[in-house]
């Protein structure tokens, strides 16, 4: 099933099964604008950054070209128009589509994120875990420096470990042309966060091997727009430092 009909058939069943549990008809439209919102941020490719203490993220909007969004929530129009005959008509299409809706509690929860941390240490791409070892080595390789200030508790830098950094092509970029260094925001490194004004993770930063700042990507970005995005950067590095 293409991946487009499969996340219709799951919004279909989440709302099918909240009809028949009598769920209240605002509180299906709150679950509908939910799942629209989050479609909407993977078809774009927007950011994503966690905002915070641990459980407080938010959704950050970030576009080519214009720069920087702040976290913000867009009202979902139309919200009181929704009736409980609507609401059952969804339920009506999604049986008449042939859509088989389980009732198991874990059916309805959403996927997990894999917590393992695999993308800082994977065999081929060698991530530093120390500030000064990681310039020291990019001094010596003449390469720039692509550092990913990060959480453990934070869910988007989850998705930019076990989904952009597992890329082909994003793991051939570090492991080749820039020295990648991994700080974590909740160890002894509040000096380099205010230096280097880290408002929330995840958060890349690409430096010159001198310490100069070329660009930074603030918040999750997947494998495409991350390439496109670092190679703008490395376009600024000079050539001996390539």
């Amino acid at each position: 099933m293409p991946r487009s009909s499969a996340k219709l058939s799951a919004s279909s069943c989440a709302v099918s099964r909240m009809v028949s549990s009598g769920v209240e008809p605002s509180a299906i439209v709150s679950r509908a604008c939910s799942m629209r919102r989050n479609s909407e941020i993977e078809r774009r490719g927007m950011t994503g950054s966690c905002h915070g203490t641990p459980g407080q993220h938010k959704d950050v909007d970030r576009r080519p070209v214009t720069g920087w969004y702040h976290a913000r929530r867009r009202p979902c129009r139309g919200r009181l128009a929704l009736s409980r005959a609507m609401a059952i008509g969804l339920m009506v299409g999604a049986l008449a589509a042939g859509v088989g809706c389980g009732v198991r509690q874990d059916d309805a929860a959403p996927p997990q994120v894999e917590q393992a941390v695999t993308s800082h240490t994977a065999a081929e791409v060698r991530w530093e875990t120390d500030w000064n070892r990681g310039f020291e080595r990019a001094r010596r390789e003449g390469k720039p420096v692509l550092v990913d200030f990060y959480a453990d508790w934070c869910v988007w830098c989850k998705h930019l470990e076990t989904i952009t950094f597992r890329d082909q092509k994003v793991a051939a970029l570090l492991a080749s042309r820039v020295v990648p260094v991994a700080v974590n925001i909740d160890g002894n490194v509040q000096q380099l966060i205010r230096e280097h004004r880290i408002e929330a993770p995840p958060t890349i930063v690409v430096f010159d091997a001198a310490g100069a700042e070329l660009g930074r990507i603030p918040g999750y970005l997947p494998p495409t727009g991350f390439l496109a995005a670092v190679e703008d950067f490395l376009k600024a590095t000079p050539p001996a430092a390539r």
